[in-house]
């Protein structure tokens, strides 16, 4: 069912190539015309698991709120002149939402009228378009938050706040309701080029996702890559970073600024080869500092954010709002000098 271009290596203490896959992982991630490309691992022991895992959710999508809509598929911010020396701030965030329980829209409310990217993990979608029964194979993960609560339905949330959204699930949100819980990105921008990064197998099929937005820099948009990534709890999660920052790599070079934010599942901290791996390749915001962000006191959730010409940063870790973690938020303030 599923080509791939290239070869790989076997996994034997060699780093798995992420390569583009000629075809989706399943039918159901082909149900929606939204221009997604799939990245993930070739050899049979992981492809195997992941196509399983993939038939388990429903569909991934790529949404523009009803404003955007009304400009067939253009942004509204692209109908609003940039005015010349605009500084409008770009808030970036990375947030671990506990299946919808985290508080967007306060947080949202906190930092307008920046524009905003929100690197979302741990997003929950319910209903219809997540399948009823699954195969066998799959051992769906507990249902989150746990028992009776339940979370924010992640599509109703951007809809309800008017933002694009871009979410690729990773697993079901338990074996006895409709619902999976996966990587997402919201923004005030909006998103074009979407990726979706199966990574290797370690003990839950784990889909990290790019894409490209239009930040307003000085008297122009200033394209910046943004990557969204959950890692497993497991030792196998260096795998896992391993594999992503050498598929970053290419992108890194390039002119294109590039943002990785996410939920490491870091133990110990910044100072994980886990976190090394990428920062080699996507430098660690460290003004973000290394104050906790999840349970026992554990620093488990990180930026990255390659240099950018005439930008100021800044960066805090506000409450909870709702979560067991808190979000990572890094404020980027451009100036005309941007647009040399």
């Amino acid at each position: 069912m599923l080509a791939l271009a290239g070869s790989l290596a076997c996994a034997t203490g060699t780093t798995q190539t992420l390569q583009r896959l000629t075809a989706a992982p399943c039918g159901a991630a082909t149900a929606m015309d939204h221009g997604l490309e799939w990245f993930g691992p070739a050899i049979a022991r992981d492809r195997d698991r992941l196509n399983a895992w993939c038939e388990s959710v429903g569909p991934p999508l790529v949404v523009a709120p009803a404003s955007a809509r009304a400009f067939g598929r253009a942004s509204a911010r692209q109908a609003e002149p940039v005015a010349s020396g605009d500084h409008r701030d770009l808030v970036v965030v990375t947030w671990n939402i506990h299946e919808g329980a985290g508080d967007i829209a306060g947080l949202i409310d906190a930092y307008r009228p920046a524009d905003f990217v929100i690197l979302v993990q741990e997003a929950m979608r319910d209903g219809e378009s997540v399948p009823a029964s699954f195969p066998a194979s799959v051992r769906a993960p507990k249902r989150e938050p746990g028992g009776a609560a339940r979370g924010s339905d992640i599509v109703a949330v951007a809809k309800e706040l008017g933002l694009w959204l871009a979410y690729v699930p990773s697993m079901r949100n338990g074996a006895e309701v409709r619902e999976d819980r996966g990587n997402a990105i919201l923004s005030t921008l909006p998103l074009t080029a979407p990726r979706a990064i199966e990574l290797p197998w370690v003990s839950q099929r784990r889909v990290a996702i790019m894409a490209t937005i239009e930040a307003v820099a000085g008297d122009r948009l200033l394209p910046i890559r943004v990557v969204s990534a959950h890692f497993d709890n497991r030792p196998g999660r260096r795998e896992q970073s391993e594999s992503l920052a050498k598929w970053l790599k290419p992108y890194a070079s390039e002119d294109v600024p590039l943002i990785v934010g996410g939920d490491l599942n870091t133990w110990f901290g910044a100072s994980e080869e886990t976190v090394r791996q990428i920062d080699a390749v996507v430098p660690l915001a460290r003004e973000c500092g290394d104050r906790p962000t999840g349970r026992f006191r554990r620093r488990l959730d990180h930026l990255f954010a390659a240099p950018m010409a005439s930008v100021t940063r800044r960066c805090e870790i506000p409450a909870k709002l709702g979560s067991d973690h808190h979000p990572v938020v890094m404020r980027l303030r451009f100036t005309t000098e941007d647009t040399g």
